[in-house]
């Protein structure tokens, strides 16, 4: 997956092939260059706040200056077959699977506890008022298709997106 963080703890299982993850801390928001909020307004979830705009693995420094700031406080771990790694409330990570063979592994996500810890993350934040604003975006799109012509085709369509 591309550079993001999540609004929930979580655990990447590895059953089976290895991935490669980089992480980064919460601290480092700013540093990982985020889509806008705004983004969310007009595009819905197409350029989601979550996502950074950054591809670690071929980073344009030119472009974003400030990720050399965030690399040095990266972390980089290889997840192998039967290893679980703990991802807390608001990291940014990139995950890459290792190899050319088969790799399978499952996220597990729960609620933020202690529960004041949600209080604190400003990137829950950011990732909850991002699907908020996100909400005209969606009346917009869902208006079009019930007053468009093919409406039914559209409705149906939409209605499979959900």
């Amino acid at each position: 997956t591309c550079l993001h963080c999540d609004a929930f703890d979580g655990t990447l299982i590895q059953l089976y092939g290895a991935k490669k993850l980089i992480l980064f801390p919460p601290n480092q928001l700013y540093n990982l260059y985020p889509f806008s909020l705004l983004n969310n307004l007009l595009y819905g979830f197409k350029r989601r706040a979550s996502y950074s705009q950054i591809y670690p693995q071929k980073p344009d420094f030119q472009a974003f200056p400030k990720f050399k700031k965030a690399l040095s406080q990266s972390y980089e771990v290889v997840l192998n077959q039967r290893e679980i790694l703990y991802i807390p409330v608001g990291w940014w990570h990139e995950v890459t699977c290792l190899g050319d063979g088969v790799v399978c592994s499952v996220n597990r996500f729960w609620r933020v506890l202690p529960i004041y810890r949600s209080f604190f993350s400003w990137n829950k934040w950011r990732i909850h008022l991002s699907s908020i604003l996100a909400i005209p975006h969606f009346f917009a799109i869902g208006l079009t298709n019930i007053i468009g012509k093919d409406r039914k085709e559209n409705l149906n369509r939409l209605l499979q997106r959900l």
